[in-house]
């Protein structure tokens, strides 16, 4: 019982900060300091760093949310019947035939004029120059 009580009195001794009460005061050394300072500093720096490749991911999900749009609008497109070749750049109607068949068309929903139209206008799309389109306005 005598040697437990001798080296816990020489563990405590040996300790670099009081773990009794009334024990040796102690303050905080230069090096902690520092040590706390750099560790501030790097998870500031670590944080926004983070905060910014949220940002970026987000951003990139929203352009993969937008090509997806864009590659499922261009396949009922190329599965749409045309009479003609689409030019990049210029305005093109999807239509729906009462038949749910798809058609692309030059003429806009109110250039049909006086003849009767059953087809129901789906979108203004562009041809863009990858080849894929885009719903305009």
């Amino acid at each position: 019982m005598n040697e437990d009580k001798e080296s816990q009195h020489l563990k405590t001794n040996l300790m670099k900060y009081p773990v009794e009460r009334g024990g040796i005061g102690f303050s905080v050394t230069k090096k902690e300091v520092i040590k706390s300072r750099g560790l501030k500093a790097m998870e500031q720096q670590v944080d926004m760093q983070m905060a910014k490749i949220k940002e970026q991911i987000e951003l990139l999900a929203k352009q993969v949310e937008e090509l997806q749009k864009r590659k499922e609008l261009s396949f009922q497109i190329y599965q749409a019947d045309n009479s003609f070749e689409p030019l990049v750049g210029k305005a093109y109607y999807l239509y729906k035939k009462g038949d749910e068949s798809r058609f692309l068309s030059m003429i806009a929903p109110g250039e049909w004029g006086k003849r009767e139209n059953d087809n129901v206008f789906l979108a203004k799309v562009e041809l863009l120059a990858d080849r894929t389109w885009n719903i305009v306005d």
